[in-house]
């Protein structure tokens, strides 16, 4: 969001934008009053749409990928009127933005590729710092870089001033800056302050300078003088080799100055515009302390703000302190509670006014030695304690500076009236400072006569001193023409003068000035010039010592051959350029015809190289062809001589002419032939060829890759003629015996048959055989049924077989290993209890020769199988218990549920307490004397009352026999054993239930969960859509789901 405030800070006009994703963030802001444009700088995960009032289009992909985002809003009235965006794929981030006069300069970090305007920069570490210029348009140029593949640049912020573009920030390990490498400290696990500077020229780095310690940077300002300001925090961070922690003490280094610091620590440090740190001052408390801002007042003073206090006492009443250069901040206990009760750490603010600079030279008014002139550099010479700007005599040699020819020294407190060391009185020691020591107008480097005791009182000039070296002539000069020729040999003494014979001016050093006095400059014996002024020798100014004859001055020209002359021999070919001089063939001149190469070698007798391409003729195949070139494999890949843009019509050599070579300038040293170059299109199959068969499909995706060449190819380069595969079985269908073998899923899903015919287990494993067959596919008993779908795979020969491929004699239907239970014979007993029942009542045997099992047997014929039957000797006819599993197949006299040894048949009381005694006889058997009393025994009171108590109780007797009998009825109902529900079959069924022969069950479900709930004998088919439809022999139709399962359709 963006938003404009008056100066009373209310609310002008407030403008956002925004995405669904979170990552979207303004950075910095810039406005620029006289276009009435504000520019912003951050990030975005906008995607192509209307955003910021206009359409963008972003790279970042997903999640945390941002891109940098830029935009221009109207200061009137906050409508958005441009915006752009720049980004790689993953996460790029703009941190701040600049006005640069007639546009803007930002910085921010990239990673991945990213292009800006016409620039495309790959980034070195996993994140790069940017910068670029912006224009007003909102487009991106002259963009630069700094990164590492072992460090970071973090900038932070950016400003400009006179053509140079400056950033702050921080940098973490290595990280090069074009040519300007630096490291953080701590051997680069520091985040330490860096400051670099750009000044355009092909978008280079002008220089880099960092400090030292554990830094965060957070400002960055300039004044019109060109002095930078740093502001941030600084500590020190210790090291091992799983991490650093934050040490209690330590420092941070700012060129000269160390600041000293408990844990974090503000600072604010200034530096010029050529990179030199000027200054650092810090505050100092017991906390974390931060500094989070700076800026240059107009007055030269440096505000600074931050924070202090965190991590210091909470409690109510508790106090902090910061020192901030003189002064100090104190807060107060820094917590507060909220509506919930949990505790928020607060931490205290600062605004620090540094020390006033109002010469804005960069050192406070306090400590400049000249509080009212720019002075940065603070010198003051003589070392009274008044800068040399502002000092009237700064030398201290008593001179004022006005009438001191050397005000500044560099000597100081000296007395200038000592004419031993001061002799024409000019305030200019002799020795170190005056450049005129004899005030003779020539200074004394270039005067020759400046010694004590050479004459003083005289001025230098063409009468006195024809040479102006100082020196009198008539009194001091031996030399009055300065030629460095005495007078007493000089030719020309007072000659030409204000030059120096030397071997450019005097050749022959005869004194006498080459340029118009010296007929033969080198003395060779040959005049420069005839009488009619034409040249003859054509080395005026040659070697010296030597006189030209035709030994050593061949052509005679004056040049001496041995040095001098660039074409000795005359054969109009320079030295230089001759291969065959001086010692080649003589009389001739170097032409086309004869020198092709025109080298200075007859071709005919010299030249073993004759168009001079570096190929000798013995091996070239173009010996006289172009020349002004050199073979290379850039020019000549085969190097046999020909240029192959122009003579070689097989640059490769590899047998293929260029017309019809796909790779004419590629591998040399092989020859095309079917082995190496299957489609003979000239490029090497193995490693130039990326479409070997020549099909169409590239080779990386070619499935067939050696296609026959000319035949017709699907989408995965296979040839419709001997390489489809059209069962995916692996083997081509030229080859297959089994063109539609199934799918490996199905193989995998039919892997292992269990009959349901018997139960026997088949295992056809999933594998396709080399002739392309799958062992499940087969029909290996002959009677028309895959294995897979044959539920008796082996059939006896000739056999009669139903729709599930089994005949009669192969079920087991009982899975009792006995087959045949739909013949008569041999198993006699088709419905043989379930193996897991045999194997729970082993008692009972296994099953015999003809299929029986004793344990489904019924001896006392109670219609209860033996193997369940509690009770086996029940007397027949009688009627058993055929719920309950601990009393199955007992009849009511086999059973006394009270133990009281009076069978059930026969217990008047059949709930009888435990332990106590009852009738064993007569109409009251199973009865105790109290129950026969509850139920009016008149026998039972005689023996309990007497004979009167019974008379006398008869009618109550008979009244609560009433009662008795009712309550009788409610306690035999209330002590009946409930049935307990049992998974066992009922007597009058097996407890095994009968197998009906596949497909004919009487109704069929919707769904079952996978192969082995469909009907059997059915065979499966591929829908229109592709999916797997099994088809039943009642001819319903069940589809084949992603899980295995199956519905009817």
């Amino acid at each position: 969001w963006v938003a404009k405030f008056d100066q009373n800070l209310n609310a002008v006009w407030a403008s956002h934008a925004g995405t669904v994703q979170d990552d979207d963030a303004c950075e910095d802001i810039e406005v620029h009053a006289a276009t009435n444009e504000v520019y912003i700088i951050g990030e975005t995960n906008a995607t192509s749409s209307s955003y910021f009032g206009t359409s963008i289009t972003k790279n970042g992909i997903g999640g945390t990928s941002t891109d940098i985002a830029v935009a221009k809003l109207n200061t009137a009235n906050g409508n958005w009127i441009d915006a752009n965006v720049v980004g790689s794929t993953g996460q790029d981030l703009g941190y701040s933005i600049y006005w640069r006069g007639g546009g803007l300069v930002a910085v921010g970090i990239f990673s991945g590729t990213i292009t800006f305007g016409s620039q495309q920069m790959q980034a070195i570490g996993s994140f790069d710092l940017w910068m670029a210029d912006i224009t007003t348009g909102l487009g991106f140029v002259n963009a630069s870089q700094a990164g590492g593949t072992g460090g970071i640049a973090q900038p932070f912020a950016v400003v400009h001033q006179n053509g140079v573009d400056y950033v702050a920030g921080t940098v973490q390990g290595t990280v090069n800056f074009d040519t300007n490498q630096v490291m953080s400290s701590s051997n680069g696990q520091d985040t330490t302050t860096f400051v670099a500077s750009r000044s355009g020229v092909n978008n280079q780095w002008d220089w880099i300078t960092t400090a030292s310690g554990y830094h965060q940077v957070r400002g960055l300002d300039i004044n019109p003088s060109g002095v930078l300001l740093v502001s941030g925090s600084f500590a020190t961070v210790s090291w091992t080799g799983t991490g650093g922690s934050l040490a209690q003490s330590g420092s941070a280094t700012f060129g000269t100055v160390t600041l000293p610091s408990t844990y974090f620590d503000p600072f604010h440090a200034t530096m010029d515009s050529s990179g030199n740190w000027i200054s650092a001052d810090g505050g100092a408390g017991d906390f974390n302390d931060n500094g989070v801002a700076g800026m240059w007042a107009p007055t030269g003073e440096i505000i600074g703000v931050g924070t202090f206090g965190a991590g210091g006492p909470t409690n109510i009443g508790s106090t902090y302190t910061i020192t901030l250069g003189s002064g100090s901040a104190i807060g107060n206990g820094n917590a507060f509670t909220d509506q919930n009760y949990q505790i928020y750490q607060n931490i205290g603010y600062y605004i620090w006014s540094l020390k006033a600079d109002s010469d804005s030279d960069g050192t406070p008014d306090v400590d400049d030695n000249c509080p009212n002139q720019f002075n940065p550099s603070q010198s003051d010479i003589d070392s009274d304690g008044l800068g040399d700007e502002c000092d009237p005599d700064a030398d201290q040699d008593g001179l004022l500076n006005e009438e001191d020819n050397c005000p500044n020294g560099p000597e100081v407190n000296w007395d200038p009236s000592d004419n031993s060391i001061n002799r024409d009185q000019d305030g200019c020691k002799d020795s170190t400072e005056d450049t005129d020591d004899d005030a003779d107008g020539v200074d004394d480097f270039a005067d020759l006569c400046d010694d004590i005791g050479d004459k003083m009182g005289w001025i230098s000039n063409s009468v006195r001193d024809h040479d102006s070296d100082g020196c009198h002539d008539a009194e001091e000069d031996d030399d009055d023409d300065n030629d460095a020729i005495p007078d007493t040999v000089d030719d020309c003494p007072r000659g030409w003068f204000n030059w120096s014979a030397s071997t450019s001016t005097d050749h022959d050093t005869d004194g006498c000035a080459d340029d118009g006095e010296d007929d033969d400059d080198d003395n060779d014996g040959m005049n420069d010039y005839d009488l009619n002024d034409l040249e003859l020798d054509q080395c005026p100014k040659g070697d010296l010592g030597w006189t030209s004859n035709p030994t050593t001055d061949r052509d005679g020209d004056g040049c001496r051959d041995e040095g001098e002359d660039t074409d000795d021999d005359g054969d109009t070919i320079l030295d230089v350029d001759d291969n065959c001089t001086p010692d080649g063939d003589g009389d001739w001149t170097s032409a086309l015809p004869n020198d092709h190469d025109v080298d200075g070698c007859r071709d005919a007798t010299e030249d073993d190289d004759d168009d001079n391409d570096g190929v000798l003729d013995s091996a070239d195949s173009c010996p006289t062809g172009m020349t002004g070139w050199i073979s290379s494999p850039l020019l000549d890949v085969d190097g046999d001589g020909c240029m192959d843009s122009d003579e070689d019509n097989d640059n490769d050599n590899d047998g293929v002419l260029n017309d019809a070579d796909s790779c004419a300038g590629g591998e040399t040293g092989w020859f095309a032939s079917n082995d190496l170059d299957a489609d003979g299109d000239g490029c090497k199959d193995s490693t130039e060829d990326t479409d070997d068969d020549a099909d169409g499909v590239e080779d990386e995706f070619d499935v067939c890759p050696e296609t026959p060449l000319g035949e017709a190819v699907d989408n995965v380069g296979c040839g419709y003629n001997t390489q489809q595969d059209n069962d995916q079985d692996g083997i081509y269908d030229i080859s297959d015996a089994c063109l539609n073998s199934p799918s490996s899923a199905d193989r995998i899903l039919y892997e292992t048959l269990v009959s349901e015919a018997n139960g026997l287990i088949h295992q056809w494993g999933t594998n396709i055989d080399v002739s392309g067959c799958w062992l499940g596919e087969l029909d290996r008993d002959n009677d028309n049924r895959k294995n897979y779908l044959d539920q008796c795979p082996d059939s006896p020969s000739n056999a009669i077989v139903d729709e599930f491929g089994c005949s009669v004699a192969e079920y087991d239907w009982d899975k009792d290993g006995v087959l045949g239970d739909l013949a008569l014979e041999p198993d006699v007993c088709p419905n043989t209890s379930s193996e897991e029942i045999r194997t729970n009542f082993t008692s009972f045997g296994s099953v015999d020769a003809i299929g029986c099992w004793s344990g489904d047997g019924d001896q006392d014929s109670d219609s209860i199988l033996a193997y369940l039957d509690i009770c086996p000797g029940t007397e027949l006819g009688l009627e058993v218990n055929d719920v309950d599993q601990d009393l199955m197949g007992c009849a009511d006299n086999q059973l006394d549920f009270d133990n009281d040894n009076i069978m059930n048949d026969a217990d008047v009381c059949p709930d009888t307490p435990t332990n106590t005694e009852v009738q064993s006889e007569g109409e009251r058997m199973g009865c105790t004397l109290e129950q026969r009393l509850a139920l009016g025994d008149f026998d039972a009171q005689m023996e309990a009352y007497g004979l009167f108590v019974g008379l006398g109780a008869i009618v109550i007797i008979a009244l609560l026999g009433a009662i008795g009998f009712f309550l009788l009825k409610s306690d035999d109902n209330i002590g009946s054993i409930p049935p307990m529900p049992l998974d066992l079959a009922s007597p009058m069924q097996t407890a095994v239930p009968v197998h009906a022969p596949p497909g004919f069950t009487p109704s069929q479900p919707a769904y079952v969960a996978d192969y082995t709930g469909l009907p059997g004998g059915g065979h499966y088919d591929q829908g229109y859509d592709g999916s797997t439809i099994y088809i039943a022999p009642d001819a319903t139709q069940w589809k084949m789901n992603a899980d295995g399962s199956f519905n009817r359709i």
